[in-house]
């Protein structure tokens, strides 16, 4: 925008601030987030605010996980359903977010 906007991110509504995990780069128009957990799960809105106004715009970040197998061995009859349960684990090694 004219003139450059400032730009914050919020999460859940909540203005965010950098952290160890929580990186702003590019004077705020990127948010990257190391190791990002289910914890970290939510609506990320980035809010972008000159003198001609404010703009906001929302995005969700969903942790998605594989399936996991809960039994080793299940026994199926012909035209039985299946289902795969499970609880991911909290926390994802090695993952970043980036949101741009």
């Amino acid at each position: 925008g004219v003139p450059n906007p400032q730009t914050s991110w919020e999460k859940d509504g909540v203005p965010l601030s950098e952290t160890e995990r929580i990186i702003l780069q590019q004077s705020g128009s990127i948010l990257t987030i190391r190791m990002f957990t289910i914890g970290d799960d939510g609506v990320y809105t980035c809010v972008a605010t000159n003198t001609e106004g404010r703009d906001r715009e929302p995005i969700l970040a969903t942790t998605i996980l594989p399936p996991r197998i809960v039994q080793e061995r299940v026994e199926v009859r012909p035209q039985e359903q299946v289902g795969v349960a499970g609880t991911p684990t909290d926390v994802l090694e090695n993952r970043t977010a980036v949101i741009l």
